[in-house]
C-alpha cells in the first residue's frame, strides 16, 4: 500500500469518532455526523460527494439532511455487506481498516478521478 493510501485510511478511520449510526436496516443506513465532521462536510461540494458515492457499486442513493446533520445511504445489501457499515462505524480500528482498504482497493480510482476532474 502506498503512503497516500495509508494516509487516506488513517484520515477515514479518524472520521469514525464523529459518526454514529442512527438507524440501519439492510439496504438503508442513516448516519449522524458529529459537529466537527459536519463543519468539515459543509465545506465540501455535496454534488462531488454524491457523484463519488453513487458511483460505488451497490449504492443507489445518498441524501443529506443538513437540518439534523444526517446522511441516508440506500444500497444493495447483496453488493455491499450490511455488516461492513457496522464495522466501519462501530468496529475496532483494525477491522475497520481492513474494510476501508478493501473499499479503497476496489473504488479508490473513483475518488482520485473525481477530484482530478474538479481541478
Amino acid at each position: 500500500m502506498s503512503a497516500s493510501s495509508d494516509a487516506d485510511v488513517a484520515m477515514l478511520l479518524d472520521m469514525r469518532s464523529h459518526l454514529s449510526i442512527v438507524h440501519h436496516l439492510p439496504g438503508r443506513i442513516r448516519l449522524r455526523l458529529g459537529p466537527a465532521l459536519w463543519r468539515r462536510a459543509t465545506q465540501v461540494n455535496s454534488s462531488v460527494v454524491r457523484q463519488i458515492v453513487t458511483r460505488l457499486e451497490g449504492i443507489h442513493d445518498v441524501r443529506v439532511n443538513a437540518a439534523v446533520a444526517t446522511v441516508v445511504i440506500e444500497y444493495d445489501p447483496k453488493q455491499v455487506q450490511p455488516e461492513h457499515w457496522e464495522t466501519l462505524v462501530r468496529g475496532d480500528a483494525e477491522a475497520a481498516g481492513l474494510v476501508l482498504n478493501q473499499w479503497l482497493a476496489r473504488y479508490g480510482h473513483l475518488f482520485r478521478n473525481t477530484i482530478n476532474e474538479k481541478e
